[in-house]
């Protein structure tokens, strides 16, 4: 027959699995609410690392610079010069507009004490033209390149380091910072040299 107090403890046990199970899945729901959300926001992320990333590739700049030194002796001069030509290439996808202000190249002595560190000398040198005439900056066509004929006055042999900088021009510069890009934009090539 029917046992009452075996129903009451069968109920009791029952009622301890209900509220067992119900505690689990409150918690598995929670775990995989944080889940699904932390998930939103790491897509919300990417997102906007992709829309940077586009931007930056369809925007993208870069200037190769190479310099191509030469000697030359003055007759009846005791100094010589270093003639360089650069070459910029715009391998970008933005035209870029260049500012000659400033010190593009220079050229500095390179020597070594008994221990073999290096001592840099102070800097020398200068571009020889301006382009455009009396123009202060350049524009750079993307896959376009321009060479600038350089020149050092150089009073000694030696090994020399050989820099060319030029920068963005100021409006470019504003525009890259407000695209969220690189607030200052440089492009440098150097190179080393023997002077006979």
């Amino acid at each position: 027959m029917f046992d009452f107090v075996n129903h009451e403890k069968f109920k009791n046990i029952l009622t301890g699995v209900q509220s067992l199970i119900i505690a689990i899945g409150i918690i598995v729901g929670g775990l995989w609410t944080a889940k699904t959300f932390d998930l939103k926001k790491e897509a919300e992320i990417a997102k906007v690392s992709y829309e940077k990333a586009e931007r930056e590739l369809r925007e993208k700049r870069v200037v190769n610079i190479s310099i191509n030194p030469s000697q030359m002796t003055i007759p009846n001069e005791k100094f010589r010069c270093i003639c360089s030509l650069v070459e910029i290439t715009n391998v970008g996808n933005h035209p870029e507009t260049l500012d000659w202000n400033g010190p593009c190249f220079r050229a500095r002595k390179i020597d070594f004490d008994d221990r073999g560190s290096t001592k840099v000398g102070p800097a020398t040198g200068d571009m020889l033209t301006v382009l455009s005439g009396e123009s202060v900056a350049c524009r750079v066509a993307p896959g376009e390149m321009i060479r600038v004929p350089c020149l050092a006055k150089v009073n000694e042999s030696g090994l020399y380091y050989l820099r060319f900088t030029v920068n963005a021009s100021v409006a470019e510069q504003k525009q890259a910072s407000d695209e969220g890009l690189r607030s200052f934009v440089q492009w440098s090539g150097s190179a080393f040299f023997l002077v006979q």
